[in-house]
């Protein structure tokens, strides 16, 4: 038995109150992905039912429960681009994600919009990204960000650091 349906809303446009200022968002579409997920758990003791005169126990009792979810997401939409009127923000993607989804972020580049109606880079952030190791899968992570000026020059960067000692849990 599939279901299909609508699971997320996109903003797409911001109005002002009197009308006269916008922000536009702009997405791609970035494919589609798969996820499955198993689970199994296992009672074992004393089953206990609610009764009239409150919680009965049953009986010494096993009981077992398997459940096998698959998931599979189209047309998933990445936010690419925000515009308003004296500039916009792009959102720059990079293929080949391991741990589920096709692409992740890897940059922000903030633009001005000039007097000539063309847009002049301001600012740059990069995201350097690694993998957590969670047992056979891949899970993402955030190594640094990085905060170039309009030249290409760092600005600032900042470094990040994870306990890992202990493995995350399966997605």
């Amino acid at each position: 038995d599939s279901q299909t349906y609508t699971g997320t809303y996109y903003l797409t446009q911001i109005v002002s109150a009197d009308g006269t200022d916008y922000i536009n968002f702009t997405y791609q579409i970035d494919g589609y992905y798969s996820e499955t997920n198993t689970n199994y758990s296992e009672t074992v003791g004393d089953r206990c039912v609610l009764g009239e005169n409150g919680v009965v126990v049953v009986g010494d009792q096993r009981d077992f429960n398997n459940s096998f979810n698959f998931r599979t997401v189209n047309n998933v939409l990445r936010l690419s681009e925000i515009n308003f009127a004296n500039g916009k923000v792009e959102f720059t993607r990079i293929a080949g994600r391991l741990d589920g989804g096709n692409s992740r972020l890897g940059e922000i580049r903030i633009r001005k919009k000039n007097a000539a109606g063309t847009y002049d880079l301001q600012k740059t952030y990069k995201f350097d990204m690694g993998y957590f190791s969670s047992g056979a899968a891949a899970r993402l992570k955030l190594n640094s960000i990085v905060e170039l000026d309009a030249s290409t020059n760092v600005i600032n960067s900042h470094d990040f650091f994870y306990n890992e000692s202990t493995l995350l849990p399966a997605r």
